[in-house]
Formats: C-alpha cells, structure tokens, sequence
C-alpha cells in the first residue's frame, strides 16, 4: 500500500492543478492512501475526492 502526504497551501490554482496528480496516483494503486493537507478553502475545492 501506498501513502502519500500532498501539502498544498498555495494559492488555488496551484491545487487545482495538482487534482490530476492526486487521481493518477489513486488510479496506479486502488490501495493508496493519498491526504492532502490544504486550507479550508482548498477542503471545499477537493470535497468530490
């Protein structure tokens, strides 16, 4: 099992370009454990994950 730890406190454009990150590597490992830690503006963006 993967574990990844994706730190994204910028600005939100940054995180939304990070979102087809976070779904490759849930695709190349349906175990993974992807967390993002973000601001809660962030949280709301990513609410769908």
């Amino acid at each position: 099992m993967m574990r990844v730890l994706l730190v994204q406190t910028g600005h939100l454009g940054d995180l939304v370009l990070t979102t087809p990150l976070v779904r490759t590597l849930v695709r190349h490992d349906s175990d993974s454990r992807v967390t993002v830690l973000t601001t809660p503006l962030g949280e709301e963006l990513l609410g769908g994950f």
